[in-house]
């Protein structure tokens, strides 16, 4: 890729920090709503006791910009569904 141009966008997207207070299936239940969207999950952990993370392949770059970011991109959503 040549400097200054725009990095290709993926079709992946990772939610980090995950807090291991919401279990892995709390979390499907989280993006159930855009499922028909997603073609893969993987949750990732470390030796971090407190946290995890999540990778989501999606159909097509227009599902991550429409199904997830146009609604769950700020913390405030994530807070009102596990009422942190």
């Amino acid at each position: 890729m040549e400097p200054g141009s725009k990095a290709a966008r993926s079709e992946m997207l990772c939610v980090m920090a995950i807090p291991s207070t919401i279990s892995c299936a709390e979390f499907l239940t989280y993006v159930a709503s855009f499922k028909s969207s997603i073609e893969q999950i993987k949750i990732i952990r470390d030796n971090s006791p407190n946290h995890y993370m999540a990778l989501l392949k999606f159909n097509d770059q227009v599902s991550v910009d429409v199904d997830y970011w146009s609604t769950y991109s700020n913390l405030h959503s994530f807070q009102v569904v596990w009422k942190l």
